[in-house]
């Protein structure tokens, strides 16, 4: 139940700040009332939905400094899981992520942000779903679809596309290497530092430490403290 709901907030058939209306919803899933507000409760102590007063339950409409709290989460979760790619080398797995890359080349080529994003999700899926951990699989949609939220709210601006998939192209390359400390590093660092960009704040001063790696303007991936 909750994860239909969660789904649906998602895909974007709900907006961000949208009352969810727990008779509406009981009646479209053909449930009573009582699971759909358990449901609801489970998805609000996910970020996913708030409770509010006098009103119910909503779609949650995150703050900025929510934002960011998900994107250094995110940063993280994926380092784990690309450490677990650079140790597994999995070829079914490799061959998703080169999928994904090549339709992100495609969407870029024709200019298509919207379907550039969509399989940057797609590549990112694969690569945390590879991990094999559940939990961590779990914590990163939650957070995926928090930041889907904000990006519907605010839109999509200043994308880079060819910095895009430089990244994603030293990510695939990373993890061919086998160098998993290296591979964490550089998932973990480019996906904080380019989540601030995105949304054009600076990065929290808590956050500067897991910031190791960066992608130089000729497309070298380098120690963040040798990189000037």
């Amino acid at each position: 139940m909750a994860e239909e709901i969660a789904a649906a907030i998602s895909e974007g058939r709900f907006a961000p700040g949208e009352r969810l209306v727990e008779a509406w919803l009981a009646d479209t899933l053909k449930v009573s009332r009582g699971p759909v507000r358990e449901a609801l409760k489970s998805l609000a102590a996910r970020g996913l939905v708030e409770i509010r007063p006098n009103l119910g339950a909503c779609v949650a409409s995150p703050s900025e400094e929510s934002l960011g709290q998900a994107i250094v989460m995110r940063g993280l979760l994926e380092g784990a899981a690309a450490r677990v790619a650079a140790v597994s080398r999995d070829a079914a797995q490799r061959a998703l992520l080169e999928q994904a890359v090549a339709r992100m080349r495609a969407a870029a080529d024709k200019d298509d942000v919207d379907r550039l994003l969509d399989e940057h999700w797609a590549f990112h899926r694969a690569l945390v779903e590879g991990s094999g951990n559940a939990h961590l699989v779990s914590a990163w949609q939650a957070l995926r679809t928090l930041i889907l939220l904000y990006r519907r709210r605010i839109g999509v601006h200043g994308i880079d596309k060819a910095h895009v998939l430089r990244v994603h192209g030293i990510f695939l390359e990373l993890f061919a290497a086998g160098d998993p400390d290296e591979a964490e590093a550089a998932v973990r660092s480019l996906i904080i530092s380019s989540g601030f960009k995105l949304i054009d704040r600076p990065i929290d001063a808590a956050a500067l430490g897991y910031i190791t790696r960066e992608v130089t303007p000729d497309g070298r991936l380098v120690s963040r403290l040798t990189a000037h």
